[in-house]
């Protein structure tokens, strides 16, 4: 179910857990590696984050 939202090309929001707390950010999908199990999202002000596919709770 996640995998198939994270192949649209579009803005999505993530809520993912961080450190035993919820965050939210919003961007396009840069690179996605299932070896790692990380994901690449470049957000709106173009920063680049790195977050692990485990770490993700819901995706809009």
């Amino acid at each position: 179910m996640i995998l198939k939202a994270l192949k649209t090309n579009k803005l999505l929001t993530i809520n993912y857990q961080n450190n035993g707390f919820v965050q939210t950010v919003k961007g396009y999908i840069q690179n996605l590696n299932l070896l790692e199990q990380t994901l690449l999202l470049k957000d709106e002000n173009q920063h680049v984050r790195s977050l692990r596919l485990s770490s993700i709770k819901n995706i809009y």
